[in-house]
């Protein structure tokens, strides 16, 4: 019951610090705006179906121009990486990184402090927003940020560059 309070304490802090911001995403039952594609938009329903995930490799997550990074997380995404060492979430210190869960499940960033500090827990069928405030690249060589409900074997991979 400690660790629970301790959680919603946390967490209460960062949205009251203004460093994390829930906002629902709408029924799926209702809307069609989850089939579309991070590169549209404008247009949210600009998206046959054949098209690949939001943040699958042949689809990489991609800068809004207004310096928001979104990456979706899938339903079924579970421990799954995300992203991969030749196409990682890519972003510039200063962006915000927006992470969609579509998932059935919640998820956690472990991160050593790059490109943000460690996560609380993103509720399923939310979006939290994380401003990238280091800059990190994320490998096989530095393999330090993870999914943290699955660990190490859940890579999650960055690329987030200093500010011109």
């Amino acid at each position: 019951m400690k660790l629970v309070a301790i959680y919603f304490l946390s967490l209460l802090v960062l949205v009251g610090c203004g460093l994390v911001k829930f906002q629902p995403i709408p029924d799926a039952h209702n809307d069609d705006s989850h089939n579309h594609d991070i590169n549209s938009t404008n247009n949210p329903t600009n998206n046959p179906t054949n098209n690949p995930p939001s943040n699958s490799p042949s689809n990489p997550p991609v800068v809004a121009p207004n310096n928001l990074v979104t990456y979706t997380i899938v339903n079924g995404q579970g421990s799954a990486p995300w992203g991969s060492l030749s196409n990682p979430i890519r972003g510039v210190v200063g962006q915000v990184l927006r992470i969609v869960n579509n998932d059935g499940q919640p998820h956690q960033i472990h991160t050593p402090g790059n490109p943000f500090n460690h996560t609380a827990s993103i509720p399923s069928n939310t979006t939290m927003d994380f401003p990238l405030l280091r800059p990190i690249t994320t490998g096989a060589t530095n393999p330090s940020t993870y999914e943290h409900n699955f660990g190490p074997t859940s890579p999650i991979y960055f690329a987030v560059t200093a500010a011109p």
